[in-house]
């Protein structure tokens, strides 16, 4: 049953609950990118089999952010859940004040299906997030896929991921632990969502970008939904051809799921991870739960 949308007006800044004094206390500012993939889309020469992904929302639900030490000890920090609309820019998330100077070196935030009252950031379509809401998602990918030639044309698609995933012991991309918050000053941190893990093929190294098996999931009517992909099983992947999908050397092709347990595309799809923590060497241990 849908749930009834309110949409709010809060302010961005959250207060942290620190007895750390005013003058002495830092502040941090936390944004949210899809990169150029989010404003430019992902070029086929990036794709093993020819595609272009095009985005025209990249939405994404974020519900906690949490500094802590190696100790346990907590910054106090308290955020509001929010929306932001990565398409075409970076977006602001929070802008946090009164946080203890110092180096927090267990930094873990987390994404899960947006609720009702989650506040929206700027340029948020209040239309997505009703929707998101009632659905039980926490991203929402909407754009295009181009087929290379021979293949269908112009594929829309709308895909919603309805996962709580926990991002913790967040790393920065140059391998220091956490964030730094200087005294009486403004430190920034920016959650950097990655938009091509969405087409990999494989959860291991060396992973390749692909399309074609999300391609031949889409019936021709309306736009290509995560339910579609439960049409694809991943131990006879299918192409657009309607027969067994096979890679640049003619073997059948096989998405390699490791430990996630996925027998289906959808699951696979929904199983990934997105966020990196300051760049994109920047990593954090992950848990993930597919709420339905």
């Amino acid at each position: 049953m849908s749930r009834r949308f309110v949409p709010t007006i809060a302010l961005a800044s959250m207060l942290a609950a620190s007895c750390t004094s005013e003058r002495s206390s830092g502040s941090l500012i936390v944004v949210v990118s899809g990169g150029h993939e989010a404003r430019d889309g992902i070029a086929a020469s990036r794709f093993a089999d020819g595609y272009e992904a095009r985005f025209g929302h990249v939405v994404v639900a974020l519900e906690s952010l949490h500094l802590e030490t190696a100790s346990g000890q907590s910054a106090g920090v308290v955020v509001e859940p929010v929306l932001v609309e990565l398409v075409p820019s970076t977006a602001m998330a929070w802008t946090i004040e009164g946080v203890a100077p110092q180096r927090w070196d267990a930094v873990r935030f987390a994404s899960r299906p947006a609720r009702d009252g989650v506040r929206l950031g700027d340029g948020v379509d209040a239309s997505i997030a009703e929707r998101m809401i009632a659905e039980g998602w926490s991203l929402y990918l909407e754009g295009t896929l181009v087929g290379p030639e021979g293949a269908p044309g112009e594929i829309p698609f709308e895909l919603g991921f309805p996962v709580d995933v926990d991002y913790r012991e967040c790393s920065s991309g140059d391998g220091t632990r956490g964030i730094v918050i200087p005294r009486a000053s403004t430190a920034s941190a920016e959650i950097t969502w990655h938009l091509t893990h969405v087409f990999f093929d494989s959860y291991v190294e060396n992973a390749s970008l692909r399309a074609e098996a999300f391609a031949a999931a889409w019936d021709g009517e309306g736009p290509l939904t995560t339910e579609d992909l439960a049409t694809q099983r991943l131990s006879r992947l299918r192409g657009v051809d309607g027969e067994l999908l096979t890679d640049e050397s003619g073997n059948p092709l096989v998405y390699l799921p490791g430990m996630t347990g996925a027998t289906t595309l959808r699951e696979f799809a929904l199983s990934h991870r997105f966020a990196h923590w300051n760049g994109l060497e920047g990593e954090c241990r992950t848990e993930l739960r597919i709420a339905n």
